[in-house]
């Protein structure tokens, strides 16, 4: 029943924030043209997109004892920021790039057998 409830809150959660989302990264096996990006046969259920207040969002559902990293990256592939979750079995964060100088960054949601990628541009 929980794993019932889990996974239905998770497909809401993610559901309703494309909804109000930008164009999202998504990495369920499919292969898409134009800005989406995908992971062909993975093992990681995730989500990135660059949403239209300026921020990014980073969703994700986690197996149990798994870890799973999200990285941001500047547009020399230096790393700026790492985030490692083991705990949370549904993680939604959010990230403030209004900080950083404009420019091209990535973000990477990883785990032991998946890289999801994506650029975003703050402008």
């Amino acid at each position: 029943m929980k794993k019932l409830f889990l996974a239905i809150t998770a497909a809401l959660l993610i559901s309703f924030s494309f909804a109000l989302a930008g164009t999202p990264a998504y990495s369920d096996g499919d292969s898409k043209s134009g800005a989406e990006e995908k992971v062909k046969k993975s093992t990681l259920n995730a989500a990135i997109w660059h949403r239209k207040d300026g921020t990014v969002s980073v969703n994700f559902e986690k197996k149990p004892n798994e870890v799973v990293i999200i990285k941001l990256f500047n547009g020399n592939e230096l790393l700026i920021l790492q985030d490692a979750f083991s705990k949370d079995n549904l993680v939604a964060c959010r990230y403030d790039l209004s900080k950083l100088p404009k420019g091209d960054y990535f973000f990477e949601v990883t785990n032991k057998h998946d890289v999801l990628r994506k650029e975003i541009s703050v402008e």
